[in-house]
């Protein structure tokens, strides 16, 4: 599958299917940022020709005033996405393995304490801490880099014939009889990720110590009574 062939498979699902470099130049500013730079590496070049945007029709405009700083780490914009995404409830393959924070909540994550991590999304870790995500978020800034990962889909062209979802409302939700696409060209159901080793026994320590406090609550509780 060329981009040609990715670019027709998307656009009977969105609206609008265009490059990520086409994107950013059509948003109505003075001066757009450059994504790709003679200096820049080819495995970032390439990352960068592999980027689809496809913008749903429900789809909110990009916010104005358009500024294109970074004024918040990668890993900051990435969770405080997540965060709008939780509290929201909706649906996007970034916030996968995520939640609000709740008494049945595991891990909690440093930077947005309002949010819990309960599986590995591993491509949510990669935009996280990626050298090459890193360069794009400080060339188009925080706020287009959340708008993307809010209100759109992003897609990663993989040669010579995937692609897979970066973020956005689950591409599989949106598949209808309706649509003009064969089965085989989606897969139906999210990749059911597992726990790994450190995260089963956290969650089995947690589980231990909360079984640990109510029995210890029932006993004080119990010493009173007999007081």
């Amino acid at each position: 599958m060329n981009d040609r062939g990715l670019y027709r498979l998307l656009g009977a699902l969105y609206p609008r299917v265009t490059s990520i470099e086409t994107f950013i130049s059509q948003i109505d500013h003075v001066a757009p940022p450059v994504l790709v730079e003679a200096s820049d590496t080819d495995n970032y070049k390439r990352f960068i020709s592999q980027l689809t945007v496809c913008i749903p029709g429900e789809a909110k405009p990009l916010w104005q005033p358009v500024t294109f700083q970074q004024l918040s780490a990668q890993s900051d914009v990435v969770m405080r996405v997540i965060q709008r995404i939780c509290e929201k409830r909706k649906r996007n393959v970034l916030s996968f393995g995520y939640s609000n924070a709740t008494e049945a909540s595991f891990i909690p994550v440093r930077s947005t304490p309002n949010v819990r991590s309960y599986q590995i999304n591993t491509t949510t870790s990669i935009i996280k801490t990626s050298v090459l995500w890193k360069t794009l978020v400080s060339r188009i800034g925080d706020d287009v880099m959340m708008y993307l990962l809010e209100h759109c889909s992003l897609f990663r062209l993989v040669p010579p014939c995937c692609c897979f979802q970066l973020c956005g409302v689950p591409i599989y939700t949106l598949f209808s009889g309706g649509s003009q696409l064969q089965s085989t060209w989606l897969r139906q159901r999210p990749v059911q990720y597992r726990p790994c080793l450190a995260l089963r026994n956290a969650q089995m320590k947690l589980s231990s110590y909360k079984e640990f406090l109510s029995k210890r609550r029932i006993w004080k509780e119990r010493l009173s009574r007999a007081g």
